[in-house]
């Protein structure tokens, strides 16, 4: 019978080839943090603090804009990186059915893991509510629904596979081994998300998408499996929250 699956073993894995220069990382690093936080406090103080649909968008351009700017400008500038070396090239078709399935099984095996932290440790919820209330507004239209899911269901995905993926996790294999980098990469994507329960839930998918990554050669795979994670997050939200 002929073997359908695309190598899921880590024993023989070759890495990606091209490798980020120590000094270009630095630089990558220091963009970024000003692009992200700098943009992300000037739209909280232009805001102060109020809910609208304008701010929601902003939050997810500034991340859109860190993310691709960072490592797109500065790898362009310092290193002439080509989306080659960033990780767009030709990958086994079958790889998307594998990320899809990620998804489903890596959604209800966080959920479990969620939903037993907050019993165990209730303040782990904390700041969800706010973040409940600053992505799914109440009086959200049909049009702004679609600009959310666009974003975040697709550019997000992609600029934050860019910078986690093809920058952190290839930076990280410099000088680790695919699991220290793996582990590395998904601490630091984890923590931007800032939300204890979030940084719960994404620790493990970074873990999976920086395996993913690697093993299929190709940043295309990552990206298919963060898009489908997010949409399918957000389809639920919109169906299960009133008046979304």
């Amino acid at each position: 019978m002929t073997d359908i699956t695309p190598g899921i073993g880590i024993d023989n894995i070759e890495t990606i080839e091209f490798k980020w220069e120590r000094k270009t990382g630095w630089i990558i690093i220091a963009v970024f943090l000003v692009l992200y936080f700098g943009l992300s406090l000037a739209v909280v103080g232009l805001f102060l603090g109020e809910v609208s649909f304008i701010a929601t968008f902003l939050l997810f351009v500034i991340n859109i804009i860190a993310n691709f700017g960072s490592v797109g400008v500065v790898g362009a500038i310092r290193q002439r990186v080509s989306l080659k070396d960033l990780g767009f090239v030709k990958f086994d078709k079958r790889w998307i059915l594998w990320a899809i399935l990620l998804v489903l099984g890596l959604l209800v095996v966080r959920m479990i893991i969620a939903g037993i932290a907050i019993i165990t440790f209730p303040k782990m919820a904390e700041g969800a509510d706010a973040l409940q209330e600053l992505f799914f507004l109440e009086s959200i239209k049909m049009h702004q629904k679609i600009i959310i899911l666009f974003l975040a269901g697709v550019l997000v995905p992609i600029g934050e596979e860019l910078f986690f993926r093809a920058f952190i996790y290839k930076w990280m294999r410099n000088k680790l081994s695919i699991w220290g980098a793996a582990v590395i990469s998904a601490l630091i994507f984890a923590g931007i998300h800032g939300i204890p329960i979030q940084i719960l839930m994404a620790f493990p998918i970074g873990i999976a998408l920086a395996l993913v990554y690697e093993k299929s050669g190709s940043l295309i795979p990552a990206i298919i499996m963060h898009s489908a994670n997010n949409l399918l997050a957000l389809g639920i939200a919109f169906l299960a929250v009133p008046g979304l």
